[in-house]
């Protein structure tokens, strides 16, 4: 009888060890998505120039695996990880268009 009870608590322990496996996958994805979306989201808050904005979006990141483009009005965007969030720039007195974009993954 012992060794059905102890083949119950480890099919349990399985179960829930997979469970847990399976749970903290998913989760590590949205984490950095929602992290580089509120690093991006804080220096548009805080900047002054676009230059700004790069500078605080680095400190904001301190440091972690997510990519910072600057990019020029109409270049093409080819990010290394599957999250991106950007915003559009623009001069009041040049007209000048910068986009910045903070892309995270797992």
């Amino acid at each position: 009888m012992r060794h059905l009870e102890a083949a119950a608590i480890g099919l349990v322990f399985a179960i829930a060890s997979a469970y847990m496996v399976a749970l903290t996958a998913r989760q590590g994805a949205g984490v950095s998505g929602v992290g580089a979306q509120r690093a991006l989201a804080w220096a548009l808050l805080n900047a002054q120039s676009p230059e700004n904005v790069t500078r605080l979006v680095s400190i904001a990141l301190n440091g972690t695996n997510y990519e910072v483009h600057v990019l020029n009005w109409g270049e093409p965007l080819e990010p290394k990880l599957p999250f991106c969030y950007g915003a559009a720039l623009v001069n009041a007195t040049t007209n000048e268009v910068k986009v910045v974009a903070v892309c995270a993954g797992p």
